[in-house]
């Protein structure tokens, strides 16, 4: 392995363990935020939030750096051979996007009949 593609197998490892992280962080957050059942919220409760929500910001900086990093790393890298062949945009009509029919009135793809 060059020492270019050991250097972007880093920084994508640590882009995806400080996704991971976030995950887990923001995870936490979100079960302390919906245990609360009444109010007032007491000031240990709080600051238990707070500070919480803090490791949550912390978190996502974390990853957004090291996403930067990557992502930076790859554009001055872009003239390192292909590892693996680069994913193909899938086509509209392939897409589940296309099969999904949000419209009101419709049933089965047929327009509502009657009153």
């Amino acid at each position: 392995m060059e020492g270019g593609e050991l250097h972007l197998k880093r920084l994508q490892n640590n882009c995806s363990v400080m996704l991971e992280r976030f995950v887990e962080v923001a995870r936490a957050t979100r079960e302390m935020a919906g245990t609360l059942r009444t109010l007032p919220v007491s000031k240990d409760r709080r600051l238990a939030i707070y500070l919480q929500k803090k490791r949550e910001d912390e978190a996502l900086a974390g990853y957004r750096k090291a996403s930067h990093t990557l992502l930076a790393a790859l554009e001055i890298h872009a003239d390192l051979p292909d590892s693996e062949p680069a994913p193909q945009p899938i086509p509209v009509g392939k897409s589940r996007g296309a099969r999904l029919d949000t419209r009101r009135g419709t049933g089965n793809g047929h327009p509502r009949t009657g009153t």
